[in-house]
């Protein structure tokens, strides 16, 4: 599936849920194209006070922790790592920082995307900032109208975030 979708010119494979059926599944992706259009996907959920990667659009426990996932990915070489909270996801009430407190202790050398309520400029740039993120991933906010693409972009560039201005 990966080699038809890069030669009708995709640039970037996304993955989650079937990793943890096989997670060598990212060794062999490595191995046959190398990594750098590769984005593991991490769909986290609270649940009795752990967080827990999510497989199947967040529907079903993997049973596998955030934390234990991030000390086996941190690991591996590949293009991105997209974060988004489940329990936050289209809630516009502010991003789900202790999960984001998780994924930064564990000192990843590969770029952080985030994603999961996000409403408001200052708390996507405080978020930014604190934890180092390369992107965010915006969805309801923009759809409806909470959060102008226009206004968020030169609000972080007053904040001196560097941002793609396309």
């Amino acid at each position: 599936d990966i080699k038809k979708l890069l030669s009708v010119g995709a640039d970037r494979i996304s993955i989650n849920s079937y990793l943890f059926e096989n997670p060598n599944l990212i060794e062999e992706i490595l191995n046959i194209f190398g990594g750098q259009f590769l984005t593991i996907v991490i769909e986290a959920k609270k649940i009795n006070n752990e967080y827990y990667c999510m497989r199947n659009h967040g529907r079903d426990n993997s049973g596998v922790t955030v934390k234990k996932w991030m000390q086996y990915l941190k690991q591996k070489f590949f293009g991105e790592l997209a974060v988004f909270s489940v329990d936050k996801d289209g809630m516009n009430n502010g991003p789900d920082e202790k999960l984001l407190e998780i994924i930064h202790k564990e000192k990843i050398s590969f770029p952080l995307i985030y994603g999961g309520g996000l409403h408001e400029s200052e708390n996507i740039g405080n978020i930014i900032k604190k934890f180092e993120l390369s992107g965010v991933s915006l969805s309801s906010s923009i759809h409806f109208n909470k959060l102008n693409i226009k206004d968020l972009k030169k609000d972080l560039l007053k904040r001196k975030i560097n941002i793609n201005e396309t």
